[in-house]
């Protein structure tokens, strides 16, 4: 029988970890409820039987730009056109409300379907991984608060304000780094994320169900910008994902550096005309395939 599409909410998070552990994806449930809370009315889910088998995600920042994640197909009902299906539900509910671009962060398997609906590659990255137990140090890296002056950094249980009031000093920066205003979205990520502040550069680390995640890291001074990953990694043991869309030899050289080794290829693509203007070299890491 076709899968009913009907509006995912909360209630399916349980769920819908059970797809991403099949996928062997990294998504926490804290990261699909805060998806969820975001675009409320944007994500959809495919149903057989009352059996959650398929999940799509869309994230709008004003009606400028929309991202399509978390596309996701029970293994046992794939090539079915559930996945079509949700792609074309979210489409058509972001074309409802007259978002600009779309775009989405392709695995190699996803690539062909999202071809086949239109979308266009702008580009190949890597994500890059970091595995080893490599201790790592960064004198100037510290727990404090205050002005941006120097190195500091905030934990999900540091003070919620003073993350988003130093995230509101980078708003220009992170504009011109991704072609748009998404200070509400990053607000919402600083939450879930150890941050990191610098005068010229901000970054962020949070859980992942499998790998911690770095990212965002935005800055336009590379010393500031690598001062911002060395801390970041260095306050963790495990293992952590990077998704690097610049892939510089500074920025490379600074990968290598901390042991990370390039794991997974994935192709930034876009439905139609690309309305915004992201400068890329500004994005040390990306915030989330799902999220762009």
């Amino acid at each position: 029988m076709p899968a009913a599409i009907e509006a995912l909410t909360s209630s399916d998070v349980p769920a819908a970890m059970q797809l991403v552990s099949a996928a062997g994806w990294n998504q926490t449930p804290s990261d699909w409820e805060r998806v969820i809370d975001y675009q409320t009315r944007g994500c959809f889910k495919a149903q057989i039987d009352g059996r959650l088998v398929g999940t799509v995600t869309t994230t709008c920042y004003q009606q400028e730009l929309a991202w399509i994640g978390m596309m996701l197909v029970d293994p046992s009902f794939r090539r079915q056109g559930i996945g079509r299906g949700l792609m074309e539900r979210s489409i058509e509910f972001l074309r409802a409300n007259q978002m600009a671009t779309i775009k989405l962060d392709a695995t190699p398997a996803g690539r062909p379907l999202y071809e086949q609906l239109g979308f266009v590659a702008q580009f190949d990255f890597q994500r890059w991984q970091r595995s080893a137990q490599v201790p790592l140090v960064d004198q100037d890296a510290t727990l404090t608060e205050g002005q941006l002056t120097g190195a500091q950094v905030t934990t999900p249980q540091a003070t919620l304000g003073y993350a988003a009031e130093a995230l509101r000093q980078f708003r220009e920066l992170d504009k011109a780094a991704f072609g748009l205003d998404r200070s509400e979205w990053l607000e919402r990520m600083a939450a879930a994320s150890q941050c990191q502040f610098r005068p010229l550069a901000f970054g962020m680390l949070r859980p992942g169900r499998i790998a911690s995640y770095l990212g965002p890291v935005v800055g336009e001074d590379d010393e500031q910008v690598a001062s911002i990953v060395r801390a970041l990694v260095n306050a963790q043991s495990g293992t952590i994902f990077w998704d690097m869309v610049c892939s510089s030899s500074d920025k490379i050289q600074l990968a290598r550096e901390l042991a990370f080794e390039p794991v997974r290829q994935l192709t930034r693509m876009v439905l139609g005309e690309d309305h915004t203007r992201p400068n890329v070299d500004l994005q040390t890491a990306i915030c989330d395939p799902a999220t762009g």
